[in-house]
């Protein structure tokens, strides 16, 4: 079972913001674990969803 996914803006001290994607577990239980997914260079977070998906199945939070 997946949760939510939602996106934001994590402001860097140099005046950069990265745009944030975070997908949390469904359940309301305590996470197992908070996965940071980096993706490289020419790539997007939304590439990564089927594998934030099964970590979310797996109790984990995870922030890209």
């Amino acid at each position: 079972m997946t949760g939510e996914v939602e996106l934001g803006w994590a402001g860097m001290r140099d005046g950069v913001a990265l745009r944030t994607r975070s997908w949390w577990q469904a359940t309301a239980a305590p996470a197992r674990a908070t996965i940071l997914l980096v993706h490289g260079l020419g790539e997007h977070a939304g590439r990564y969803a089927h594998v934030a998906r099964s970590l979310n199945d797996r109790g984990g939070d995870v922030r890209a």
